[in-house]
């Protein structure tokens, strides 16, 4: 199933502090690497605490 899904990734680089918006979020496979793409609305205008390259799957550690 993980194989089958997708995960938030960074679209283009994310600095550290920077807010997160719909338009830097993309969805890449696989699932379980990253948020599930489902609860991108709890990552919208959080904070970067580490700086994220393009294609970086996000976590919860790396947001506040």
């Amino acid at each position: 199933r993980n194989l089958f899904g997708y995960s938030l990734t960074a679209k283009d680089d994310i600095s550290k502090g920077e807010l997160i918006t719909i338009e830097k979020l993309e969805t890449t496979k696989p699932s379980g690497h990253g948020i599930s793409p489902l609860h991108y609305q709890n990552i919208i205008g959080k904070k970067a605490i580490v700086e994220m390259k393009k294609g970086c799957f996000i976590t919860e550690d790396m947001i506040i």
